[in-house]
């Protein structure tokens, strides 16, 4: 029996159309999200990062006040008084936010208001939280790092923030001074950031006024 030699028959190629191409495209996109997504979770866990920014969903309100009406309406929000700012006007605001029930009592929140003109932070600055909670005014040098990301300058001789605990309740009643602010919202940056309790920043968020 003789082989037979003759070649089959090719099927000739799918067309590429512009609809299958898309499909591809948004496949391989997709693809590239989840990646990115899942390396983001996984590095977060290897950090031992407690949660996102996001499960807090910081936000400040603001106002200026006279000074001398300021300390009244700060002592109005917060249920007692927050502090006596030595200038013409003061900035009166409350920082609001979620407790994740895994947020932990060690570590801390930093809050540091930096003015957008000058590129530093405020130096006046007192705030207190719900009556049993601690929060502490002064300036450490792991600071510096959230001034370098926020796109800050250089700091001032007495620099200025504020900081409590994670599992902290909201909310933040809290003064703030700097020259010529008549608009906090537009002319002052409100930075919260997370460290863990031997000073790695976990994360830092811009908050919105």
């Amino acid at each position: 029996m003789e082989a037979d030699d003759t070649p089959l028959p090719r099927t000739p190629p799918t067309p590429v159309t512009p609809k299958r191409r898309r499909g591809v495209i948004a496949g391989v996109l997709g693809f590239l999200l989840i990646g990115a997504v899942s390396i983001k979770h996984l590095h977060n866990v290897q950090a031992g990062v407690p949660y996102a920014a996001s499960a807090v969903a910081g936000k400040v309100s603001v106002q200026v006040l006279p000074s001398a009406d300021a300390a009244a309406r700060a002592a109005q929000l917060a249920g007692r008084p927050v502090g006596v700012l030595a200038a013409q006007s003061v900035v009166v605001g409350q920082l609001t936010f979620r407790t994740p029930d895994n947020a932990p009592h060690i570590g801390q929140y930093s809050l540091i208001v930096i003015d957008k003109g000058l590129r530093q932070p405020v130096s006046l600055l007192a705030g207190v939280g719900p009556s049993g909670s601690v929060i502490r005014a002064g300036w450490d040098a792991r600071y510096d790092q959230v001034l370098a990301k926020a796109g800050a300058g250089s700091r001032p001789v007495r620099p200025n923030a504020l900081s409590f605990a994670p599992d902290t309740t909201s909310p933040v009643t809290f003064e703030a001074a700097g020259r010529g602010i008549s608009d906090p919202a537009r002319q002052l940056t409100f930075v919260l950031a997370f460290f863990s309790v031997d000073g790695h920043l976990y994360w830092q968020t811009t908050l919105p006024a």
